[in-house]
């Protein structure tokens, strides 16, 4: 039924975690699911995480690979979308990749666009 889990592998982004966790509530097609895997962050970001989002609490730092894995195991979707802790998902994505699924396709590969938290775009030099 193409039922999409999103796992956001965060360490120590409590700055951006919670702009990232905002752009999943305007999202007009909701995902299944939204797991964080936080990697023994020290900087409190665990105590944004709240109800529906589930946390994933690392009991060591094992980096980013290690917890989208764990996410990845913890997650009940039919596909994963792996999105890093600083992304903020335009507000079409989750609809788009449903688009892109129906032709049987079983990897996606997302471009990117490089803004501020203020939504301005950036010049890369």
């Amino acid at each position: 039924m193409n039922k999409i889990s999103i796992i956001i592998p965060n360490y120590n982004n409590k700055e951006t975690l919670q702009e990232c966790l905002d752009s999943k509530k305007n999202l007009k097609t909701p995902p299944f699911e939204v797991i964080i895997v936080d990697d023994k962050s020290i900087d409190g970001s665990q105590k944004i995480v709240k109800k529906p989002y589930k946390l994933i609490t690392l009991e060591k730092n094992s980096g980013p690979a290690r917890a989208r894995n764990i996410g990845a195991k913890e997650a009940r979707g039919d596909f994963l979308f792996f999105v890093d802790s600083d992304v903020l998902l335009e507000e079409n994505i989750i609809l788009e990749i449903k688009k892109i699924l129906k032709n049987e396709i079983k990897v996606i590969q997302g471009d990117s666009r490089f803004i501020d938290f203020k939504n301005n775009d950036l010049k890369l030099i």
